[in-house]
């Protein structure tokens, strides 16, 4: 396909702002700030906007859309394990980012050839005189043959048209209470980052639209006002925790699989939160622990009577014209 230019415009955030988020990288926090949508993303992105922006997807991609910490890992391995049911055995063995493609990897991550990680190993191996600076994940997606598992916390706008056109994509919402429970654990435990006012403060930052992939009602709103494209599936993490067989049944049904109610069953239990956790220890998807509870309704256990209101203010603010309703128990 021919390169088009960006229909979006980036501006880097000043580092005085930059120093009054709550949470933020010690090591590099360069930020910039998309227009339209005001969404923050790393530096690195602009390196890699117009490559992404040109990604060509495939007829036979099945590609996981969600804002950070909304059930993202669980909702790949769950659709590899529908696709691959006669390699099921193999979650034991290899790693994890070797079974999809998160493309969101190569503006988080620096490109560095001394990773020892399954991923850049696999990049060197294929590619030995490539340029990681290029994208480390986004040339092993662009090189594989075969059907693709891809992740990503980008809105669609960052993509053509070929990503709703040509492959079917699963959205997968979560309740912001518990988003924002999950994603202060896991920026805490990131090295070198700060952290300032403990979770309250976070919690401000997050209604703000401050930090990577914000803001969190954006990034819900460009997928619920699509939920009735015949090429998008949009779930809530919710009603996953709840029934996985039935959510399962309906994404079966989206991606044309006929899987029977026995295969479900082996899916669900081959990557159940129990099964998913024990593999991370084992091979860590990152340092520190990437599956920590998976539960709904954490938020009680963490917000005062006072955030628990200003939460559900801010909520109700944002929900009464987009008429999306959440589940927090």
């Amino acid at each position: 396909m021919n390169c088009k230019e960006l229909p979006m415009k980036f501006e880097e955030i000043s580092e005085e702002e930059v120093s009054r988020m709550k949470v933020r990288s010690g090591r590099n926090s360069r930020l910039v700030r998309c227009t339209p949508g005001n969404v923050i993303l790393p530096y690195r992105f602009l390196d890699l906007a117009k490559t992404v922006y040109n990604f060509e997807f495939r007829s036979d991609d099945i590609v996981v859309a969600t804002f950070p910490k909304s059930g993202t890992v669980w909702t790949a391995e769950l659709l590899w394990a529908m696709t691959h049911l006669d390699q099921l055995h193999t979650l034991d063995t290899d790693h994890i980012s070797l079974r999809n493609f998160f493309i969101d990897r190569d503006m988080l991550f620096a490109p560095n050839k001394d990773d020892q990680s399954p991923l850049v190993k696999k990049f060197m191996e294929k590619f030995p005189e490539g340029r990681m600076e290029d994208g480390v994940v986004l040339q092993l997606a662009k090189a594989e043959t075969g059907r693709r598992i891809i992740k990503t916390h980008l809105q669609f706008q960052f993509f053509n048209e070929s990503l709703l056109n040509k492959s079917k994509v699963v959205y997968v919402a979560r309740n912001p209470k518990d988003t924002c429970v999950s994603y202060y654990f896991f920026m805490g435990q990131r090295p070198g980052m700060v952290m300032e006012g403990g979770f309250p403060s976070m919690a401000e930052d997050f209604m703000a639209g401050k930090g990577n992939f914000s803001p969190y009602w954006g990034h819900i709103q460009q997928a619920w006002e699509l939920r009735n494209h015949p090429n998008l599936h949009f779930m809530f993490y919710e009603d996953m925790k709840e029934n996985i067989i039935e959510e399962l049944q309906k994404l079966s049904d989206f991606l044309g699989l006929d899987l029977t109610f026995e295969q479900l069953k082996k899916v669900a239990e081959a990557t159940s939160f129990d099964n998913m956790r024990r593999r991370d220890q084992n091979q860590p998807l990152v340092k520190g622990t990437f599956f920590r509870k998976g539960t709904i309704g954490d938020w009680k256990n963490m917000a005062t009577p006072e955030l628990d209101a200003q939460m559900d203010s801010w909520i109700a603010e944002n929900t009464k014209n987009l008429g999306i309703t959440f589940k927090y128990a």
